[in-house]
């Protein structure tokens, strides 16, 4: 009875039992994030940076602090003991952040915090393509399909990149304002102050009451062609007057392309620990919902999925335990020479494996390649206690054939001590592994637990059902005789003398297996080694990387011309672009960065494999000088990026004052290891700043004019950079309304 509920949780659990790639094998790394867009890298890196990482520097269990800035962004990333709960480590953050927010200059975004488990919690990226301009299309996919996708259960955020942001822009006429004399500040205060709603609270009138409220904010360009900004002589100067008012697309700092024609892609997060299959169902069952609402011409397509490669890695792992417990039958089967006997032995293995899967969910170990490749390896030594069981009693049922019941018995407590210390031997190998921390506790526990749980589950059942069902159905048939296998008589014949020499001469047995276990201590050097095997995922990834300074387009015009030549590799589907980084998202990725997913064709269809696909891509892309070019798979880099934070299996770290020398050790470094065998790609982080334009204050001049830095400051970012000042609201979407000169003025 005990059992068959066992076997019935069993069967539920794998069902229920959470299905993953890989164990969680995210570090404890959290990056603060924090945007501005009008700053400086080195206002930023003054105003932001140093105060963030002052603020978080004590914070309890960090092992180590590092800042990343650049243009209107600042990147602090803290790393944690192996341990710490994600949770609490994001409360912490969060608490000293509450004095540094305060302290940041104005326009400053609130921050965001990202922890390294956002790469792997990636479960499925989609590109939206079709007959809509970028405006409309990037307008789709940030209300329409994203809010949507938000409603999925255990997604956390969808990031949009490509496209262009629709904002309202108020587009000034300097010439027109000197000769009106509107300042910028006018401009200004009157759109903050002609876009506000407003209450009068409750009238009661007789028997019923009104709740007033006044409608005053900007709805449309009408409203904003209308509002005035001063008088003069009595007449009312309106926006109109002295501006250009226009729809058009916010300054970006990403794109998207596919087919040479403009896209959008979204990247799907699910939440922190949340089982990723449910997640990738109910996105895709969205996607279908979406795909008949939207306008004729537009189409949804996944690009990256993580439940295909589950799904493929899961089912060539239960075809290869179905292989192990096939091959299991067929090597007892000659050997105990019954069928009845053999087949019982095919009842212990599935009825343990199932026994194994209710203990993994009894203990949160979820369905993965490293649970399942230990179910696998396992299999063979699980059943050991139920072959010996078996055939000893069998041995002894053709001895004492007339009664079954005393066969069986002591059959089965001859080799009860036996079975025992063999088992407590292997579960004594693979034990270590539950107690290590870090890294390698989080990807061998799974491992070790599968072999260590299937092994006891094997032995339990050879003590309680094994004997039951020898007992039940084996039958020894009187007056027949009963031999060893033919297998087994043939296999002895080769043993026994080998074992009376070794028996004779214990010596030179000895010296035999000291000299062989020396040998194979000197060949381990020349085995590989590596922390993950290479997964073949159905698809790579090349890192464009340009000099630092390069603007959005040239590395666009660059990254395409690499994507031209990677079409045409061998066995390549599809090539999706993406230059830059989205507009608030956590990547770290800037305007001289471009990234390519590449789709290879089915596994079936292939005709070389994928390290012969990249070496190809590798020969054909060298010649773009003063450009990096690296190749990784998706999953490979996220699971990378999770590990430490960074893209690539080594880093090196140079540390120093002086940023040149910085640079020239950084260099000769890369001629080093390029020389290196083995080594396919190298990345040196682009430490060089971008070209300014620095604009100096005359204070003297300044002064006579009654302007302050701050005064002087403002009118540039707002003339040059532009400044979002209010925002216009309609139904559940919200655009920017920015003040910037014109084109003509801005280029002078």
């Amino acid at each position: 009875l005990f059992i068959c509920l066992a076997i019935f949780l069993g069967v539920t659990s794998v069902f229920k039992t959470s299905t993953e790639f890989l164990p969680d094998l995210s570090s404890p790394i959290i990056s603060v994030i924090t945007e501005n867009p009008g700053l400086a890298a080195q206002e930023v890196e003054t105003l932001i940076t140093r105060p963030t990482e002052s603020a978080l520097r004590s914070t309890p269990n960090v092992t180590g602090v590092r800042s990343n800035t650049m243009y209107g962004v600042s990147w602090v990333t803290l790393s944690f003991k192996w341990g710490t709960d994600y949770y609490f480590a994001r409360q912490l953050i969060t608490q000293n952040l509450t004095d540094v927010i305060p302290r940041l200059p104005l326009g400053t975004r609130v921050p965001i915090l990202s922890n390294a488990a956002s790469r792997l919690g990636e479960v499925i990226e989609y590109y939206i393509k079709g007959d809509l301009s970028p405006l409309d299309l990037r307008e789709l996919a940030n209300y329409d399909v994203r809010y949507r996708m938000l409603a999925v259960p255990g997604v956390w955020r969808v990031w949009n990149m490509g496209g262009e942001v629709r904002q309202y822009q108020v587009l000034l006429d300097m010439l027109k304002m000197r000769f009106l004399g509107i300042s910028m500040n006018q401009v200004t205060n009157a759109l903050q102050d002609n876009n506000e709603n407003f209450t009068g609270n409750i009238i009661p009138y007789d028997p019923i009451e009104y709740a007033t409220r006044g409608l005053g904010r900007i709805t449309n360009l009408n409203d904003l062609y209308h509002i005035a900004i001063a008088t003069k002589n009595g007449v009312p100067l309106y926006l109109k007057n002295i501006a250009t008012i226009k729809e058009g697309g916010q300054f970006r700092r990403g794109l998207a392309l596919t087919d040479n024609k403009e896209v959008v892609t979204s990247t799907v997060t699910k939440h922190y620990g949340v089982d990723t299959m449910p997640v990738i169902h109910g996105v895709k069952k969205a996607l279908k919902e979406i795909q008949s609402m939207l306008p004729s011409g537009v189409e949804i397509k996944a690009f990256f999925d993580q439940s295909e490669l589950i799904n493929l890695s899961i089912r060539n792992l239960k075809e290869s335990m179905i292989i192990g417990g096939i091959a299991v039958i067929l090597v007892c089967l000659p050997f105990l020479n019954n069928l009845r006997a053999t087949l019982i032995l095919t009842v212990i293995i599935p009825i343990s494996v199932v026994i194994t899967f209710a203990c993994m969910k009894l203990f949160h170990i979820t369905i993965n390649v490293m649970s399942l490749g230990g179910i696998v390896v396992g299999l063979g030594t699980m059943i050991d206690g139920a072959i010996v069981d078996t055939e000893n009693i069998y041995r002894h049922m053709l001895l004492n054939p007339n009664d079954r019941f005393t066969a069986t018995l002591k059959g089965s407590i001859e080799v009860r001590r036996p079975i025992a210390f063999s088992t407590l031997i292997i579960i004594a190998v693979f034990a270590p592994l539950l107690f290590l921390t870090g890294f390698e506790g989080r990807l061998f526990y799974p491992f070790a637990f599968t072999i260590v749980v299937s092994m006891l589950i094997g032995f339990i059942l050879s003590l309680t059902l094994t004997p039951i069902l020898c007992y039940t159905f084996i039958k020894i048939r009187y007056g027949r005789k009963q031999q060893e296998g033919w297998l087994t008589r043939h296999s002895l014949k080769g043993y026994l003398p080998i074992c009376n020499t070794a028996l004779q001469r214990p010596k030179l047995t000895c010296l035999i297996a000291i000299g062989t276990l020396g040998i194979t201590i000197l060949l381990v050097p020349l085995i590989g080694t590596s922390l993950l095997p290479a997964f073949d995922e159905g698809a790579l990834v090349a890192v464009v990387i340009t000099p630092p300074g390069d603007s959005l387009k040239e590395t666009a015009r660059i990254s395409d011309k690499v994507s031209q030549i990677i079409k045409q590799a061998p066995d390549v589907k599809d090539v999706i672009q993406r230059v830059g980084r989205p507009e608030g998202s956590e990547m770290p990725e800037t305007a001289n960065i471009g990234e390519m997913y590449i789709q290879l064709v089915d596994w079936k269809e292939r005709r070389r494999s994928i390290d012969e696909i990249k070496d190809w891509m590798r020969k054909h892309t060298e010649d773009f000088p003063g450009t990096i070019i690296t190749f990784t798979t998706p999953l490979n880099d996220r699971i990378e990026e999770s590990i430490s934070g960074i893209r690539g299996q080594l880093a090196v770290n140079i540390f120093g004052n002086d940023l040149d020398i910085l640079v020239q050790k950084g260099n000769q470094l890369d001629e080093i290891i390029r020389n290196i065998p083995g080594v396919t790609d190298v990345c040196v982080e682009q430490t060089l700043g971008i070209l300014q334009l620095n604009m100096l204050v005359d204070r003297e001049r300044a002064n006579r004019y009654g302007l302050s830095a701050k005064m002087i400051g403002d009118a540039v970012e707002t003339a040059m950079g532009g400044r979002v000042v209010t925002t216009v609201v309609r139904d559940i979407k919200e655009y920017d309304v920015l003040v910037r000169l014109q084109e003509r003025f801005r280029d002078d």
